[in-house]
């Protein structure tokens, strides 16, 4: 019987681990000069979740400073990701200069996250980017389709 209570014990322990909040870094994003920056969250269980959002905008020589990254979707810091379904938020991509940077995301457990940067010029075709979210320590896997004329490269 007291085993049976420590296997049901370490479960719950473990349950509980997972429930933790993560953070998530995104690596890249650009804004304006053409730029737009589509994050989208998609969370994977049957509850729902939030994402915190925090972006960082680089300045001269690799310093970064606290970015207000407006929306299209006029969102707060703190978004609700309903439970089984993924979000898109866009950023205005307004600007004429273009402004780079990275974001940090505490997500509930359970949540994704990663983003597309879409560079618009007029007569030719959008080129696209995604950064995926990670932690920081794990790895990353980029599919790839060469095919057509697209080139895929990692910087």
């Amino acid at each position: 019987m007291n085993a049976l209570r420590s296997v049901s014990f370490t479960l719950f322990l473990a349950g509980m681990a997972c429930a933790q909040p993560q953070t998530v870094l995104i690596p890249q994003i650009a804004d304006g000069g053409g730029w737009q920056t589509t994050f989208v969250l998609t969370n994977a269980t049957i509850n729902a979740g939030s994402a915190a959002l925090t972006f960082y905008q680089e300045t001269s020589g690799g310093a970064t400073q606290n970015w207000n990254l407006p929306f299209v979707e006029a969102i707060g810091q703190n978004v609700p990701v309903p439970a089984a379904s993924t979000l898109f938020l866009h950023t205005q991509g307004t600007n004429l200069a273009t402004s780079t940077g990275w974001a940090q995301l505490i997500v509930s457990s359970g949540i994704t996250a990663y983003a597309i940067f879409t560079l618009r010029v007029s007569g030719r075709p959008d080129q696209d980017g995604t950064a995926p979210g990670s932690s920081s320590s794990t790895g990353i896997l980029v599919p790839f389709d060469n095919a057509n004329g697209s080139v895929t490269a990692l910087l």
